[in-house]
């Protein structure tokens, strides 16, 4: 959808599966949807993260946190998937 709206030069990462439109398979990936790697999130320092529910334990406040990165900036929305 980020690309849709002519937003792709903003995107930083994207999933294993996301390879539309072809500009997407180019950005660094952060894992699968069910498997973000948490740590590849916060290395490409990312100023939101979209993330569904089921991410909640995964990519929230708390888990930078638990990886040292307390105030890093980045915003986290859920998606409501």
């Amino acid at each position: 959808m980020l690309f849709a709206l002519e937003l792709g030069d903003k995107v930083v990462g994207v999933t294993d599966y996301c390879n539309y439109p072809p500009e997407a398979s180019k950005k660094d990936s952060v894992g699968g949807f069910a498997d973000p790697n948490i740590e590849v999130i916060l290395t490409l320092e990312p100023d939101l993260v979209l993330a569904g529910s089921l991410h909640e334990e995964t990519v929230d406040p708390a888990g930078r946190e638990r990886y040292h990165c307390p105030g890093s900036g980045t915003t986290i929305r859920g998606t409501g998937i």
